[in-house]
């Protein structure tokens, strides 16, 4: 996106980053953790006010996964997986996070709910926490796309009713197409 911070932009009369962490909060998740970039205190200002924790990620640099790194080293003992959702993905709605937590909590801890639109899966991801130690040894700018590709048998399919789990956006024409779409 250039010089702009894409988590600072705007969608739908909302900052793309408030509206993603409220839709986990209006989802019933009552312990929602935000991971920032340390030292950024505009996205730390955009969340003010919502009843989350703040967690910074001195490692940033490293790439996505030194924040999926810091989410999971912040999650408390007591549950038994931690959605991972990306901040840019602003038509993620309390809609497609229902049935994942509905799906997960039958489960196992050793399962992974995953969204999934026709043949594609999307994100957000819900980890059970028996694989948080491996979730703790990823690296780069991937996430954790291998660790699901290696635990392939883990994975708890939920199907969504439409691609807003597959819709991100990295550069303007990302967002362009994102605003065309919503017109």
């Amino acid at each position: 996106m250039g010089s702009r911070n894409k988590l600072l932009m705007e969608w739908d009369g909302e900052i793309a980053v408030r509206r993603v962490v409220r839709a986990a909060l209006d989802a019933g998740i009552d312990d929602v953790i935000a991971v920032v970039m340390a030292g950024d205190s505009q996205v730390a200002d955009a969340l003010h006010g919502l009843r989350i924790r703040l967690v910074e990620n001195r490692d940033h640099a490293d790439g996505i996964a030194s924040s999926i790194r810091a989410g999971i080293a912040s999650v408390d003992a007591s549950h038994a997986g931690a959605l991972v959702m990306l901040a840019d993905m602003p038509l993620v709605a309390p809609r497609h996070l229902a049935p994942m937590l509905e799906a997960f909590a039958p489960t196992k801890r050793d399962a992974i709910a995953v969204p999934y639109f026709g043949d594609r899966r999307g994100n957000p991801v819900l980890w059970g926490r028996d694989h948080f130690s491996e979730l703790m040894t990823v690296t780069g700018d991937v996430g954790a796309r291998g660790l699901l590709q290696r635990r392939a048998d883990c994975i708890v399919r939920v199907d969504m009713p439409d691609d807003a789990v597959l819709v991100d956006f990295d550069t303007p024409q990302d967002w362009a197409r994102l605003h065309a779409r919503a017109s």
